[in-house]
């Protein structure tokens, strides 16, 4: 390569309808892609003697400069005969990162296996001091504390003067999280930026996607320890779809596997020239006119004991679980179809199509029927009455399960959402909770304005709003130079 050093990013996420029922392969699940995104550099220093002929060691230095005491070194002694030998050499000072640790090893395993042994020399000599740099814009992590430390209040606005990359003050274990898959995207994007570094696969392109989500996917369970749905490594890659996810199947005899196998089984398993990888991704983003904001909310939920929670549920009252999955499915469904309905609606014409969100725009949502009747303003208000029936459906499902998928604060902070004129939807995000709400508007400052004034004023919670918008850009390449985070923070 000509470069010295490559940098991937891949965006966040927000699951809009599917919370559970994501996880079983006869549902899908609606997921955004947002502007906020992580970023991976790799940086290549080679080592001072010469690789030898049978092998090398690979010395990983990480860097998260985000956060205190956030920095991994890793040895890999790496040989033509695999397995490998690879050693965290920093573990015991400062912690494990399990994701970091995870792509480095199951990367390079893959990398090795697609190259020449000529090529593959080559790279280890030229990253034989492989120096990588972890960086999440803001909006991954809770703003508040900075925004206090600074005298600022909280507003978009105020968000926006803070530096890129800020600095959380805490440590990785300790931080605040917005809920917009922070450990998808790192993972991703660190899988593509290896990758691409190894001249192995090219996130720009097809090919080099599907390589990197299989991988990523394979990580990331790796990682967690479990083989979850998979939508957020997804969205991670490809941006907002409607997600199906893969057979759980596909990856048990991997992670069953010691690493040394995994290793060997790498190849087969990521180049899938079976086509066992059976997730289905149907592109999506917000029709025209439609806008999405987002909330950080103060308070905080442990996703996995709530999800661990309604899976016993399910299992233990599998008649009314099938029931209840299929009916809040039904609904999902009718949400997805009305938001592409509208997208017909534009089509066919686009200047009444504009001229009616202006209409309904001055309304809230249930006082849309009162105007002219049309196809645009029933479609609307069929999106509106839909999701109401989703939120209805998941609190039951909480209540029932004895999990607060909806606690009673959001759901008063989401009705006096709701109740805002040009306010579409308003719900919470994936698997709900305490943490995060997300609106659907009919775009305009006048909407965003009453919402982030609502926010500002709400005294159930601290609601902090996220600068994020929706976006259509998975996993790309990106110039590392625009990427040097600010030592004056």
């Amino acid at each position: 390569m000509a470069t010295s050093a490559v940098a991937v990013s891949a965006p966040g996420k927000v699951l809009i309808t599917g919370g559970y029922l994501v996880l079983d392969p006869a549902y899908r699940g609606l997921v955004l892609g947002t502007d906020a995104r992580f970023y991976a550099i790799v940086r290549a220093a080679p080592a001072s003697t010469p690789t030898s002929q049978s092998g090398a060691a690979i010395t990983v230095h990480v860097d998260a400069p985000q956060f205190t005491g956030a920095r991994w070194t890793y040895a890999l002694t790496a040989s033509e005969d695999i397995p490998w030998r690879f050693d965290d050499l920093t573990a015991q000072a400062v912690g494990r990162n399990p994701f970091v640790q995870t792509v480095l090893r199951l990367t390079l395993a893959y990398a090795a296996r697609q190259l020449s042994a000529t090529a593959w020399r080559q790279k280890l000599a030229e990253y034989a001091q492989m120096h990588v740099t972890i960086l999440g814009d803001n909006d991954f992590y809770s703003q508040r504390q900075q925004l206090a430390t600074r005298g600022l209040p909280v507003s978009r606005d105020a968000l926006a003067s803070l530096p890129r990359f800020c600095a959380t003050g805490s440590s990785l274990r300790d931080v605040h999280k917005t809920g917009l898959g922070s450990s998808a995207a790192l993972t991703t994007a660190l899988v593509a930026a290896l990758l691409l570094c190894f001249d192995v696969a090219h996130p720009d392109n097809p090919d080099g996607r599907r390589i990197a989500h299989n991988l990523a996917q394979a990580c990331h369970c790796y990682a967690q320890g479990k083989v979850g749905s998979g939508f957020d490594v997804s969205s991670a890659v490809f941006a907002g779809h409607a997600y199906r996810r893969f057979a759980p199947a596909i990856l048990s005899e991997f992670l069953a596997a010691s690493e040394d196998d995994q290793q060997t089984l790498i190849s087969t398993l990521i180049n899938d020239q079976d086509r066992r990888w059976n997730s289905v991704v149907d592109a999506f983003h917000l029709p025209p006119g439609l806008t999405l904001v987002m909330a950080d909310v103060d308070a905080g939920s442990h996703t996995p004991s709530m999800v661990s929670k309604v899976l016993a549920w399910r299992k233990a009252h599998p008649e009314a679980a099938d029931a209840l999955w299929k009916d809040l499915n039904a609904h999902n469904e009718h949400v997805l179809e009305l938001l592409r309905a509208l997208y017909a609606h534009h089509d066919a014409d686009s200047a009444t199509y504009q001229a009616t969100l202006d209409a309904c725009r001055a309304l809230p949502a249930e006082e849309w029927s009162t105007l002219p009747s049309s196809n645009v303003i029933h479609t609307l208000s069929e999106i509106q009455a839909a999701f109401q029936n989703v939120r209805m459906l998941l609190r039951r499902m909480g209540e029932l399960a004895g999990v607060p998928v909806e606690p009673v604060g959001q759901t008063r902070l989401l009705d006096a959402c709701q109740a805002i004129p040009g306010v579409v939807m308003a719900g919470v995000p994936g698997a709900g909770g305490d943490d995060a709400v997300f609106c659907i508007l009919l775009s305009g400052d006048k909407v965003e304005q009453a919402i982030a004034s609502l926010w500002s004023t709400w005294t159930e919670a601290r609601v902090t709003p996220l600068l994020c918008a929706e976006a259509a850009d998975g996993i790309r390449a990106e110039d590392w130079k625009q990427l040097e985070p600010s030592t004056s923070q």
